[in-house]
């Protein structure tokens, strides 16, 4: 059962205007995205392929930084001078590459899913493998 402020929250992550959606503002607002699309990829049979697309480019604008020609959606806040570098730590962010396993896995690219488990894998700290011998 979502509350009321979560669902406020997942209605302006998904706002669409003409079909298409809405530019959000931070990396971390288009992570969110990501994670909300794939939520409902798999509740729903029929836009399933469209969502898993959008979420996937939403986590390729969650690594981008704002204002470069692979960000597919132009990020409002791209005057921002801390923007670059948290788009940049986004990109070494394990959660961020773990996510798009994840999408790759339910789109069937399941080689591209094993490149980026790969890269979650090397971005984790050593000390969380310190444990394991």
């Amino acid at each position: 059962s979502e509350t009321p402020l979560a669902a406020a929250a997942a209605q302006r992550l998904l706002q669409r205007k003409g079909g298409v959606l809405e530019p959000l503002k931070s990396p971390y607002e288009y992570y969110a995205r990501a994670a909300l699309l794939q939520v409902q990829a798999r509740r729903t049979g029929e836009e399933r392929l469209q969502l898993l697309q959008e979420a996937c480019v939403a986590l390729q604008d969650c690594m981008a930084a704002p204002g470069c020609a692979n960000n597919l959606y132009s990020i409002e806040a791209a005057g921002k001078r801390g923007d670059r570098a948290i788009a940049q730590s986004m990109a070494k962010d394990p959660r961020v590459w773990y996510l798009l396993g994840l999408l790759l896995c339910d789109l069937g690219s399941f080689e591209e899913a094993r490149k980026a488990y790969r890269q979650a894998l090397c971005r984790l700290p050593m000390y969380y493998f310190s444990h394991v011998v």
